[in-house]
């Protein structure tokens, strides 16, 4: 992260405790940017797959939910004590507490 970046700047004037939220979400969006462009080099390199079908891919993905807007908006679980649908984000169910629920590979990552 730079002195450059408008965004940093706009956290460090207002001092209001996102700074530390900021810089928690800018290593999460590095990480996960390098570990898709590692797994996109290898797919690329081992299977010569062109880059057209990557962009296809990330479309089909992308309208899972309906709309192509470039998010993607995880699908709720179901809890396998309760049954409960919970959001994918949480790491316990909010109706019984149980806590060892399914993981997705870019939470863990």
């Amino acid at each position: 992260m730079t002195s450059n970046d408008p965004f940093w700047k706009q956290h460090k004037q207002h001092e209001t405790g996102n700074a530390a939220d900021y810089d928690y979400l800018l290593h999460r969006v590095e990480k996960l940017t390098l570990v898709c462009r590692a797994l996109w080099e290898i797919v690329a390199e081992q299977h010569e797959c062109p880059k057209e079908k990557l962009v296809a891919k990330v479309a089909e993905i992308d309208l899972r939910d309906g709309h192509l807007d470039g998010e993607l908006h995880a699908e709720p679980i179901l809890c396998p004590k309760c049954g409960h649908k919970i959001n994918a984000r949480h790491d316990h169910c909010l109706y019984c507490g149980f806590n060892d629920l399914p993981k997705d590979v870019f939470t863990s990552v």
